[in-house]
């Protein structure tokens, strides 16, 4: 990979300095590291647009970033707000997704596919739930409603990709790769077993996600000699 780009770098960097602090409990690498990804990357996404930014992607990504801060303060009972934030920030790509689909040319027996993605996605969706005891109505309610909004558009990605196969496509699979890995490690550290390789991947897929973000978001714009 070439970093032409002073900010994907400095991206690239911050990323890895703030998984090293996460893993082995650095808190001032944390501090130092985390604040400068979202900004950095965000920068590339603005050069790569020639500043033709997208007010929506640039609202996911603001909300991303906001409970990411969040994380990083350690707010109390700050799970639920953040949970809230990146409900916002999934429905915003759901939104997208279905925008590339144009469900008017779907064929019928494609729908098939679809719904077989979504049964398998809610599956998992109980399964990770099943694992999350002792948890008031509202919090596991919330929950419930942030892995539906997940599963809906890990369903739709995964539709959009295998019958309609494309660089953006592809993009969005990986970067809804890292929305799962990142939330699953999450869920299983918080309650189920708590290793410290759980929570780095968490963090790992979070923080690689805002990459496959701005290169989902940015394909159709960007030509291929000045991909990075």
């Amino acid at each position: 990979m070439k970093f032409r780009s002073p900010s994907l770098f400095l991206y690239f960097i911050a990323t890895i300095l703030a998984i090293v602090g996460v893993t082995f409990n650095i808190e001032t690498l944390e501090l130092i590291a985390k604040p400068m990804i979202v900004p950095s990357i965000y920068f590339f996404y603005v050069n790569q647009t020639k500043g033709e930014i997208n007010l929506l992607f640039s609202i996911a990504i603001f909300t991303s970033f906001v409970a990411d801060m969040l994380v990083l303060i350690d707010l109390p009972n700050g799970t639920l707000p953040i949970s809230i934030l990146n409900v916002c920030m999934y429905s915003i790509f759901i939104y997208f997704i279905v925008d590339d689909l144009g469900f008017k040319n779907i064929e019928d027996q494609k729908i098939f596919s679809l719904i077989g993605f979504s049964v398998f996605f809610l599956f998992f969706l109980y399964v990770i739930l099943d694992l999350m005891k002792g948890l008031d109505s509202l919090t596991f309610n919330v929950f419930a409603v942030y892995g539906i909004i997940l599963s809906s558009l890990s369903a739709l990605i995964c539709y959009n990709h295998f019958n309609k196969p494309s660089l953006k496509s592809y993009y969005a699979l990986l970067m809804c790769i890292c929305f799962i890995v990142s939330d699953v490690f999450f869920a299983i550290y918080n309650f189920y077993l708590k290793i410290d390789t759980f929570i780095s991947l968490n963090v790992t897929g979070q923080f690689v996600s805002y990459y496959y973000m701005v290169r989902y978001i940015t394909t159709n714009n960007v030509l291929p000699e000045n991909d990075d």
